[in-house]
């Protein structure tokens, strides 16, 4: 008997990138759960930030590893509600999705690192757990059926360069970082001083083991943020403060 995991396999090699992640959007979007309350996160991150920012109609957003512009966004929820913002993503396929189907956002093509380098990006069957992390790759490879694709060499800039290219002056509502791996270093190459984001969206595994010795977490901590919630592997972390001004 096939599993529903082993056929959603199946499929995804017979179908691209670009269909397949369409495809699961809608099944999501017209699945009878979500007439309710429609959610495009993988755990209803998107319906907790529509909570946080009931009063802010159209704030600006940094998706950091922004994957697809429907499929397990953390963002597209605030896009329909006329959000603005920039997607950041090294995969050339993802960054075509979002030129088209989130034209009014600045959506570029790059990888993200504490400094200017050259890295490695591994490419996998399944493209979300795309990484610049060779542990992680290593974790990730003939897991769940998916397998290495290829690897190439790409350029890698720090945060705060690009938010002074783009957004130099411009308040940040939301930071949302999923970068399989390199989470902790996509942070620490922002410019605390100047880029002050309200909230932080980041993926942290490790807190769920270690909880307040988590390394995002604590870093966070020191830059001046406070815990707010944890969704399976999201946390959120605020400004201090932030929903009583």
């Amino acid at each position: 008997m096939i599993t529903k995991e082993k056929a959603k396999s199946i499929l995804h090699k017979m179908i691209p990138d670009k269909y397949f992640y369409s495809l699961l959007h809608l099944k999501k979007k017209f699945s009878l759960q979500n007439f309710k309350s429609l959610s495009y996160s993988g755990d209803g991150e998107d319906i907790l930030l529509q909570r946080i920012f009931k009063d802010t109609h159209k704030g600006v957003y940094v998706d950091v590893g922004a994957f697809h512009p429907h499929y397990l966004s953390n963002t597209y929820l605030l896009y329909k509600a006329g959000w603005r913002g920039v997607n950041i993503d090294p995969n050339k396929n993802s960054i075509k999705l979002f030129n088209k189907y989130r034209p009014a956002d600045l959506n570029l093509l790059t990888g993200i690192s504490e400094d200017e380098k050259e890295l490695t990006y591994y490419n996998f069957t399944h493209s979300g757990v795309n990484t610049f992390d060779r542990e992680h790759a290593n974790k990730k490879e003939n897991a769940n059926g998916n397998r290495l694709v290829d690897t190439q060499k790409l350029q890698c800039v720090p945060l705060r360069k690009i938010l002074s290219e783009h957004l130099d002056n411009t308040e940040i509502d939301l930071l949302d970082v999923d970068v399989e791996g390199m989470d902790l270093e996509v942070l620490k190459s922002n410019d605390w001083k100047v880029y002050r984001p309200k909230v932080i969206l980041v993926e942290d595994r490790e807190f769920r083991e270690k909880m307040t010795g988590s390394k995002i977490y604590t870093y966070l901590v020191d830059k001046g943020y406070a815990f707010y919630a944890y969704h399976n592997i999201t946390l959120v972390m605020m400004q201090k403060g932030y929903l009583q001004k």
